[in-house]
C-alpha cells in the first residue's frame, strides 16, 4: 500500500529471458513496481532495454520468465 490506497497494479520480482543462439538474454532482471489509483507514471527507457516487453507483461500479452504481475490483487 503506498498512502494507505491499496495498489491497482503491482510487479513483484518479474524476470524475462529470450532464447538466443548462444543461451538466453536477459530482458528484463527483478522488476519491482507499484502503481495505486489516481497515480500517473511514464516508463522510460532506452531503446531494447524492455519498456515493451514489460508493458506486454503488465498487460497480460507476454508470460513472464519468472516473477508475478497482479492487477488488483488477481494474478494477471
Amino acid at each position: 500500500m503506498a498512502d494507505g490506497k491499496p495498489a491497482l497494479i503491482e510487479v513483484d520480482h518479474l524476470f524475462k529471458t529470450y532464447p538466443v543462439a548462444d543461451g538466453d538474454r536477459l530482458v528484463l532482471e527483478d522488476v519491482e513496481f507499484r502503481m495505486v489509483p489516481g497515480e500517473i507514471v511514464a516508463v522510460l527507457g532506452k531503446s531494447g532495454s524492455g519498456k515493451s516487453t514489460f508493458l506486454r507483461i503488465v498487460a497480460g500479452l507476454s508470460e513472464p520468465s519468472q516473477g508475478e504481475v497482479r492487477y488488483r490483487g488477481k494474478t494477471v
